[in-house]
């Protein structure tokens, strides 16, 4: 990942071995707890979240800039928009 300096990552959420509709609440309840600009890092191990995630990102206007697996693991950069 190639981030500015600007940009930090404000909160690392591992949500691993966690179901989709926690992820997503647990999502939505700390991206409010970081700065506009800011990258919240989301980690994952539900391939649900393949789909959610970007799509949970659209409708809420954040940017989700990269997106990687490893180890099993998904991984999600979500860049606070508003």
């Amino acid at each position: 990942m190639s981030t500015e300096s600007s940009e930090v990552i404000g909160i690392i959420l591992d949500m691993t071995d966690k179901e989709c509709p926690h992820v997503l609440y647990e999502l939505k309840t700390s991206i409010k707890k970081i700065k506009v600009g800011e990258i919240l890092k989301l980690i994952t191990n539900r391939p649900k979240s393949l789909k959610n995630i970007p799509k949970w990102c659209l409708n809420n206007n954040h940017e989700l800039f990269l997106t990687d697996t490893s180890n099993g693991k998904y991984l999600f950069y979500i860049k606070r928009t508003q």
